[in-house]
């Protein structure tokens, strides 16, 4: 079954290498188009409409929290 062996390589990547966990806090100025264009494809991505009291925003602009690894990385505003 070349198929099954193909899905098989497939989920040994993501369980040796999994995505990155992203959520993105929006502000009201911020166009979610514009944002997902930016992000990577391989991560799985949450976006939130407002902030909430565990993601808050950054410089009232769209924040971007990253977790890899069980370890979550500082929020950052690298959208503009």
């Amino acid at each position: 079954y070349p198929a099954a062996h193909s899905m098989f390589l497939i989920t040994l990547l993501y369980y040796r290498n999994p995505p990155e966990k992203v959520t993105v806090v929006l502000s009201p100025k911020d166009k979610p188009e514009e944002i997902i264009r930016r992000l990577p494809l391989y991560a799985d991505i949450r976006i939130l409409e407002e902030p909430t009291k565990e993601y808050r925003l950054l410089n009232n602009t769209a924040t971007c929290y990253i977790c890899r690894n069980h370890v979550c990385l500082p929020p950052e505003n690298f959208f503009y």
